[in-house]
This record gives structure tokens, sequence and C-alpha cells, in this order.
């Protein structure tokens, strides 16, 4: 082999072992950046998981108060016989507030004790049974020239959720029997 050749080979093999050890070198420097990168986000993985006990916790507390917070609403309610009588009073005095939409039932007024309505709102507790409310409005609704929608529905045994269309309108009825003994009524109404 000519002396040239010679270095020349030799030249290319220092070369070649040099590029390899950089090369090696940034793939060593990228794996640690990995391991760096996994090491954080299983850091801040545990945090989150710590900071989900934590308020698993503190519902826990908050639970496990409400008898003692209900007991102290209570006996602030007695020892304050006006303020009693001020909420006793508030559903009175909202009911009969505003115009439903002309196209959205409601039931007989004298039978409500809360009403509240919007130009596309209406809510109302009545002393009529679920079963009539719902009745009512699976009957009047049509009546005034809504039909069964394609959004969400649901009956339960004290819920019912129903979706009306209209035009361009929407209409989601919300009927919720209350341990109280009343019914309650939500309607929202919607432009598309």
């Amino acid at each position: 082999m000519k002396p040239k050749t010679y270095r020349m080979a030799l030249f290319a093999l220092v070369l070649f072992v040099a590029l390899s050890c950089q090369s090696i070198s940034n793939i060593q420097d990228q794996v640690e950046e990995v391991q760096t990168t996994a090491q954080m986000a299983a850091t801040q993985a545990i945090g989150l998981v710590t900071q989900a006990g934590d308020l698993a916790t503190q519902a826990v507390l908050l639970a496990t108060q409400g008898a003692p917070l209900l007991e102290t609403a209570s006996a602030f309610a007695t020892q304050n016989p006006g303020l009693e009588t001020t909420l006793q009073a508030l559903p009175t005095s909202l009911a009969g507030q505003g115009d439903a939409p002309a196209d959205i039932p409601v039931v007989d007024k004298s039978t409500m004790t809360l009403y509240y309505a919007t130009k596309d709102s209406v809510s109302y507790a009545t002393t009529q049974d679920f079963q009539t409310v719902v009745n009512f409005y699976k009957e009047q609704m049509p009546v005034n020239g809504w039909s069964i929608g394609d959004g969400f529905s649901l009956e339960t045994t004290d819920t019912c959720i129903y979706s009306y269309k209209k035009d361009n309108r929407t209409a989601t009825v919300t009927i919720n029997a209350n341990a109280d003994g009343k019914t309650y009524v939500v309607i929202a109404v919607f432009s598309q």
C-alpha cells in the first residue's frame, strides 16, 4: 500500500471513530434528557394523586360536618323569627314575576308557590303532583306547536327532562318531584 493511500485510510478511520463517538455522546445526552423528563412527569403525577387524596379527605370532612351545619342553620332561624318570616314570605313575593313566552304553557297559577319567567325561561313550584304536571306538558306542548326534539330526554320516578322543538327554537322542560311535596318546573327556550 502506498504511504499516501495509507494516510488517507488512517485519516478516514480516525474521522469515522471521532464522528461515532460524537453520535454516541449525543444519543447519551438525549437519553438523559428523556429520563429527566420522565422523572419530572412521575413527580408531577405523584403530586396530583396526593392533591386528589387531599380533596377527597376534605370532601369527607365536609360531608360529615353537614349535619352540624344544618343544625346550626336551624338554630339560627329559630333564634331570629323575623328572618324565618321573611324567608317564608319570599316565595309569595316572587309569585307572578314576569311573563312566560306566549307558546310555553304553565299549570294553573293558583297552584303555584313560586313563579318567575323571562322571554326565554320559566321556573315555578306547584302544589300539583308530579305525574299531573308531567301529563300536562306531554299534552300541552304539542297543542302549542312544539314537537318532541332530538335532544336529551330522561324519565325517572321523580324527574323528567324533555326536549322540544318549534321552528328555529328548542325548549328543555325539566320537572322534578321534591320531598317537600311540591313539583318544580324549569323551562329554558333557546334560539338555534
